[in-house]
C-alpha cells in the first residue's frame, strides 16, 4: 500500500480499504488472507492505486504501515469506516474517496476507474456506487460535499452503508457481478480457489487460506 506527501492536485480522489471487520464467519482476519500470494487488503489497495487514487489508505484493523488510518468509530460497523474515510479525505483537501471492503479479491483498477469517471462526468455531488446483481454498498465513491450529511445519519443511529445509500440517491454504474463477489467464509475462499484452478492456475487453497 502506498501514501503520498505531495500537494493535493485539484479533483484528487483518495482510496480507502475498510479493514476493521470482525471476520467472524471466516474465523480469521480476512484482510490478511492471501489470494494467489497477495493479501486481500493489498489486492483491494492495488485496484484503487491502479485507478489513480492517491493516497490509498486502510481504515481500521491493525496498523500495518503508515497508510493506516484509525477508525473513528471502532466496532460500529462499516458506515463508521466510511465516515472516517470521508473525514480523512476532507483533511487532505481531496474531492472524493472511493471506499471498498477488503474482501472483494476480484476487484480491479478498471472497475474503480469507472466509478471515478462517472463522478468526473457529472456526478453532481452524488455517491457513485457499483451495481452488479444488486447495489454493492462497499464499492462506492463518496464526494466530500456529503460528508456532513453522512455523519449526521451516523450520529442519528444509522449503521448500514446500504441504508445510508438508500437515502442518498446514488448514481449507479453497472459492473460485472463476479468482480464484486465477497469472500466471507472458508467455503467462499474454496470456491474462489476452484475458479482460479478452472482458469488454468496450478494450485489449490491451503489450510492457512492461501491460494497456492
Amino acid at each position: 500500500m502506498s501514501s503520498s506527501g505531495r500537494a493535493d492536485p485539484v479533483g484528487r480522489v483518495v482510496g480507502a480499504v475498510l479493514a476493521g471487520g470482525r471476520s467472524s464467519r471466516m474465523g480469521a482476519d480476512k484482510s490478511t488472507i492471501e489470494v494467489d500470494g497477495v493479501t486481500m487488503l493489498d489486492r483491494a489497495a492495488a485496484a484503487l492505486g491502479d485507478a489513480g487514487c492517491v493516497p490509498v489508505v486502510s481504515v481500521g484493523g491493525a496498523k500495518r504501515d503508515n497508510s493506516h488510518v484509525a477508525d473513528l468509530h471502532p466496532g460500529e460497523g462499516p458506515l463508521g469506516g466510511v465516515v472516517t474515510a470521508l473525514a480523512h479525505t476532507c483533511e487532505l483537501g481531496a474531492e472524493a474517496v472511493v471506499v471498498v471492503a477488503c474482501d472483494m479479491p476480484s476487484l480491479n483498477g478498471s472497475t474503480i476507474s469507472r466509478l471515478v469517471d462517472a463522478h468526473r462526468r457529472g456526478g453532481g455531488g452524488r455517491v457513485v456506487a457499483a451495481e452488479g446483481d444488486r447495489v454493492e454498498p462497499m464499492c462506492a465513491l463518496w464526494p466530500v460535499m456529503i460528508a456532513a450529511e453522512v455523519n449526521e445519519m451516523f450520529q442519528a443511529g444509522e449503521r448500514s452503508v446500504a441504508g445510508a445509500l438508500d437515502r442518498l440517491d446514488p448514481r449507479l454504474v453497472p459492473i460485472e457481478s463476479s468482480v464484486l463477489a465477497n469472500v466471507n467464509t472458508p467455503d467462499d475462499l474454496q470456491r474462489l480457489a476452484d475458479s482460479v484452478i478452472d482458469r488454468g492456475h496450478v494450485g489449490r487453497a491451503s489450510g492457512d487460506g492461501r491460494l497456492r
